[in-house]
């Protein structure tokens, strides 16, 4: 029992030391600073003035300026001119992600019937979906989609598509889109 008003007391007395800090501040009580020119006689900051002296009397009675002058800026050089930039890339056409779809479907199909996604590169996981696979499943490529001469699908533009196994069940499908370059605005993805 006495432990607990003993912890009350200091917890009550410790409250009110931090309310009456946080009081003094919010009131703007003057802060003692230490800096050089404030011991300057006369010296006002704009965060504690001295009670009862205006800004106007300290200006007239002291020699040093409240307000420095702005600085000088240095000669602009001029900007150097840009010719027509080039604009950037377009988003991917709804073409280019109807096909990509279908190959997320047929990821989805072969999840199905194996139990995980096809791992590899893109040769290897279109020989899995082939017939390379432990099920000797052929599910084949979408409809439309071809197959370069080392086995690659590849998208509307002959580009390889980049498949990037996230897990177990999530595949992330990339086309280097009307570019061919990979990571550009332009690609259409399937996260």
């Amino acid at each position: 029992m006495r432990q607990r008003f003993l912890r009350a007391f200091v917890f009550l007395v410790l409250l009110a030391l931090i309310s009456a800090y946080a009081l003094r501040a919010f009131r703007g009580a003057p802060r003692r600073t230490n800096s050089p020119r404030s011991r300057l006689p006369g010296h006002v900051t704009a965060s504690h003035p001295t009670p009862g002296v205006s800004a106007v009397s300290v200006a007239t009675a002291t020699s040093v300026p409240l307000v420095s002058p702005a600085p000088t800026l240095p000669a602009s050089r001029p900007l150097p001119s840009v010719s027509n930039p080039a604009p950037p890339p377009a988003a991917p056409d709804e073409k280019a992600m109807l096909a990509i779809d279908q190959v997320s479907l047929m990821i989805r199909d072969y999840r199905t019937m194996a139990g995980e996604n096809p791992v590899g590169t893109n040769a290897e996981i279109m020989a899995a979906i082939m017939g390379g696979n432990p099920k000797h499943a052929q599910l084949g490529p979408p409809e439309g989609a071809q197959l370069n001469d080392k086995g690659e699908l590849i998208d509307l533009w002959g580009t390889p598509y980049f498949f990037h196994q996230l897990s177990r069940d999530h595949m992330e499908i990339r086309s280097a889109g009307p570019d061919k370059v990979m990571w550009t605005a332009d690609d259409p993805v399937i996260p």
